[in-house]
């Protein structure tokens, strides 16, 4: 399960994020929709550990910030262009801002 709790990201001192709280059960798969600019891309930046962030990220328990080696076996994150990031969990299949568990 991908946990996200009370997390928050910035640039810049500009909050991007705030305070985002989900859960991503193992065998869902969640879309993330919105404009451009409402933070989707940060987002998945933030889960796969590019960018900093407060507030608790956690797969399966673990503490995403912590999984130094292992993270690089379940989760990959994959550029179409420069400034588009996609997050594959568990699986090989890559949709358009994707999270599959």
């Amino acid at each position: 399960m991908l946990s996200l709790a009370n997390v928050s990201a910035s640039y810049d001192n500009k909050e991007i994020l705030n305070n985002i709280t989900f859960e991503v059960l193992k065998g869902v798969s969640l879309c993330i929709l919105g404009p451009n600019g409402c933070g989707k891309t940060t987002l998945l930046r933030t889960i796969a550990g590019l960018i900093e962030s407060q507030g608790n990220l956690t797969l399966d328990g673990e503490d995403l910030r912590q999984m130094k080696q292992d993270i690089a076996t379940r989760i990959a994150v994959m550029s179409q262009v420069s400034s588009v990031y996609f997050l594959i969990l568990y699986t090989r299949q890559l949709c358009s801002v994707v999270i599959s568990t």
